[in-house]
């Protein structure tokens, strides 16, 4: 190995949290009613709030434990509801709140380090931390192990393997050492993972295929909402930054108005929005993360086939 292919990341790429109120004890809200009022409240305003990612607005009880669990683990609430993610009924970490939570838990003399090395399926990350006492631990994470467990199915590893990397080592490491100042949760790219490994196609061999009979496939079900066309664009919104912004607006009204698929059916806009206006990026995964929990959910959405969803969708191109 050389030189060449061994990058050193510092520290200062982790943003600090930027309040840090003092942790309430645990189940101090339930045990105070006077805290649990105004968090009740704030969970209230929370939800109202276009601010607040599309999976906390409207949901007051999300927000509620949300706050409950921020106020936990000594954070800002607005902040960890923006660093926190609902992926299958669960509440995930941004990797990069867990990481800091873990340099700020008094485990580790300094913040956790990150050291890239090797190219292609041996591309890894070593992410390390000097404990109080004085040991060196560390931990690797490699694109063969996440490759192995089928956690590449999660595209962000294909457009993102070095930020994914250290994403992996570092939280990994975090849950070692200093699992507490997690609150027990996982990471949101842990939970993404698992629910992409989880949704992989797993396709048998040419020989499989030549000995077992095709089963003749079960008729389709009607779809829930208007069969729009493929890459369907509101006629409305021109591909402007604008107008692209709207679009998305558009959609996260349609998650909330309890028609999820809708945002299936505009992937390629999605996409198009994420590369002409890369400030929208998170928006536009919190958003698919959003549509995903509540098809998985099995919300009652668009169980009246003759519903009209808000925006007059066209029927055809066009």
């Amino acid at each position: 190995m050389t030189a060449a292919n061994i990058t050193t990341i510092p520290a200062a790429n982790v943003a600090p949290l930027p309040v840090h109120i003092p942790a309430m004890p645990r189940g101090s809200v339930l045990a105070n009613p006077e805290q649990f009022k105004i968090n009740l409240k704030a969970a209230e305003y929370f939800a109202a709030s276009d601010l607040v990612p599309v999976h906390y607005r409207n949901k007051p009880a999300n927000c509620f434990l949300a706050i409950n669990a921020a106020q936990r683990l000594g954070v800002d609430e607005f902040y960890f509801l923006q660093k926190t993610f609902v992926i299958g009924g669960k509440m995930g970490l941004a990797a990069e709140l867990a990481i800091e939570l873990a340099n700020g838990s008094g485990r580790f003399r300094g913040p956790i380090r990150f050291r890239l090395h090797g190219e292609g399926d041996s591309r890894a990350c070593t992410a390390s931390a000097v404990l109080m006492g004085g040991e060196t631990v560390e931990n690797t994470v490699s694109y063969a192990m996440a490759k192995a467990d089928g956690w590449t199915s999660n595209k962000k590893w294909q457009s993102l393997t070095d930020q994914m990397l250290q994403y992996r080592a570092g939280v990994f490491l975090a849950r070692l050492y200093a699992g507490g100042a997690m609150g027990g949760m996982y990471s949101r790219e842990e939970l993404e993972d698992v629910a992409a490994a989880s949704a992989r196609d797993v396709t048998p061999d040419m020989k499989q295929i030549e000995q077992v009979p095709e089963k003749p496939k079960p008729a389709a079900k009607p779809p829930l909402l208007i069969n729009l066309p493929d890459g369907w664009e509101p006629a409305q919104f021109p591909r402007t930054g604008k107008g692209l912004k709207e679009a998305l607006e558009f959609l996260s009204a349609a998650v909330l108005d309890g028609k999820p698929e809708v945002v299936g059916m505009n992937q390629d806009l999605l996409n198009m929005i994420q590369e002409k206006m890369p400030a929208l990026f998170d928006e536009v995964e919190q958003l698919r993360l959003a549509a995903d929990d509540a098809i998985l959910s099995g919300d009652d959405a668009g169980e009246a086939e003759d519903d009209v969803f808000p925006g007059d969708l066209p029927t055809s191109a066009g």
